[in-house]
């Protein structure tokens, strides 16, 4: 009883230095929807960062945390995975899911260069990270890279008719 009043009443202030088990721990003890009641803007960046990053133990809980996400939430936890998989493709691919959350999870998600408004040259050089990471994976990334060459493609395209445009 006093370690669930503790997992209520303590904000998670803590958890920059909190790990991806302890994460998992508040989750299970506390439920999703707590944790996203007492998630902070700081304690969400810091999430996001673990995951973009490609440390597996953190991405291994995005479906987890997909589970209870909405919004921003959910938007931010797509464009972490895409960032990731420069990183750490095996475990990206791992969590991908077009049937459960595929808005978060799917690979017309998180395969397709997700970002907000991004700047040309980000985008250039993030398919060139990321399509040499996938290839890393071999035939476990074939979709995934499918999807983003396909992006690429259009991308390619609307940067064309830009320039002819002018």
């Amino acid at each position: 009883m006093k370690a669930l009043l503790l997992l209520i009443v303590l904000p998670m202030t803590a958890l920059a230095s909190m790990t991806a088990s302890d994460l998992n721990s508040r989750i299970e003890h506390g439920g999703i929807t707590q944790f996203y009641s007492t998630v902070s803007d700081d304690d969400w960046d810091t999430i996001i960062s673990a995951i973009e990053s490609g440390k597996g133990e953190w991405i291994g809980l995005v479906p987890q945390l997909a589970s209870g996400a909405d919004g921003m939430y959910g938007e931010s936890l797509g464009i972490a995975l895409a960032s990731a998989i420069q990183n750490n493709p095996d475990a990206v691919l791992d969590v991908l899911n077009d049937k459960k959350y595929p808005q978060m999870l799917g690979i017309e998600r998180v395969c397709t260069m997700p970002f907000i408004e991004p700047e040309n040259d980000f985008i250039i050089q993030y398919y060139q990270k990321a399509a040499a990471a996938l290839k890393t994976s071999g035939s476990k990334g074939t979709k995934c890279l499918s999807a983003l060459n396909q992006e690429m493609q259009v991308f390619t395209l609307a940067i064309q008719e830009s320039k002819e445009t002018k």
